[in-house]
């Protein structure tokens, strides 16, 4: 294995933590997913809260991104809530 891809792995393994990521902004609830893919593809669902029931309403597909220029899981959730903000 070449330096490369070395890199390449260890940029995936990064942008991998941020799977299962929430961020709750006002009445809405928001999960961030690692998609992987050859972008590095990260995608947003979201939900409105309901606290009187248990399971919750199910997440839908907001938004999503590729993330194969970050190379931090800090960096791709401030670029997804930058998105989140503008929703």
């Amino acid at each position: 294995m070449n330096v490369a891809e070395r890199r390449i792995l260890a940029l995936k393994k990064e942008l991998k933590k941020i799977n299962n990521t929430h961020v709750d902004v006002g009445d809405m609830e928001y999960r961030i997913e690692y998609r992987g893919g050859i972008a590095e593809y990260i995608a947003i669902f979201g939900r409105k809260k309901d606290e009187n029931r248990k399971a919750g309403l199910p997440y839908r597909f907001i938004d999503g991104f590729e993330a194969y220029t970050m190379v931090s899981k800090d960096q791709a959730l401030e670029k997804a809530k930058s998105i989140i903000q503008k929703l």
